[in-house]
Formats: C-alpha cells, structure tokens, sequence
C-alpha cells in the first residue's frame, strides 16, 4: 500500500472494551452518508477489527447477529459459504476465498474504550 500523506485516521469510540463478548461483535460506523459495516474480536492481544465483508461475495460474515466465529472459537467464520479466517491477521485458510483476506481496520483502546480508525 502506498502512503498518502493527505490521509488521516479519525477514530470512532465503538464501546467499552469490558463489554466486548468473546464471540465478537458488529457495529455499523455511520460517516457522512456511508454506512461501514465492522466487527471486533478480542485477543488475548487486544481487540482485532475488520470490515464485516467477506472478499468472496461481499455479504456480512456473521451468521447469526453477533456470531462471527466458528465453533470452536478458533477462526471467523463466513456464514455463508463457510470461509475460515485467522483471528490475529483475517488471512484466509479455508473456503472459496482461501489465500485472500479480511480487511483489517485499525482498533486501539483508549481509557477503556475501543476505537477503530477510519480513513478520512
């Protein structure tokens, strides 16, 4: 990806990091008249973020609201055709999307709150 030096990241206060269900959780980020579909996974790193978009079909991953993780609780988990993604990266290992990957979205915590930055 290239630097733009004209881009800038606004955060968006999602919610508290306590209330962050080990499943994940969407959240749709209003700006302007766009809508951005996102969703948060906790790691034992911190939380993970990502457009709720699988690269396959473009379709919302969860399958059930608020379930964004197989069984097991390993990989996100696409409800539709049933893509495997790594938490930690979004890369693909299984599915008709296996190689491609999740578009990441930068996620900090801040007085115990989780922000995702978009870019202006």
């Amino acid at each position: 990806m290239h630097s733009n030096s004209h881009t800038r990241l606004e955060f968006h206060s999602l919610c508290r990091l306590q209330d962050l269900d080990p499943g994940g959780r969407g959240f749709e980020v209003r700006r302007g008249d766009q809508i951005h579909a996102v969703f948060l996974i906790p790691t034992a790193e911190g939380p993970v973020a990502y457009r709720n978009r699988c690269p396959h079909t473009g379709v919302n991953l969860d399958w059930v609201p608020e379930r964004f993780l197989d069984r097991c609780g390993e990989f996100i988990q696409c409800a539709t055709h049933g893509a495997r993604f790594r938490i930690h990266d979004g890369f693909c290992v299984s599915g008709p999307c296996q190689g491609d990957a999740l578009e990441s979205i930068p996620v900090r915590v801040t007085g115990g709150r989780v922000e995702i930055a978009l870019p202006t």
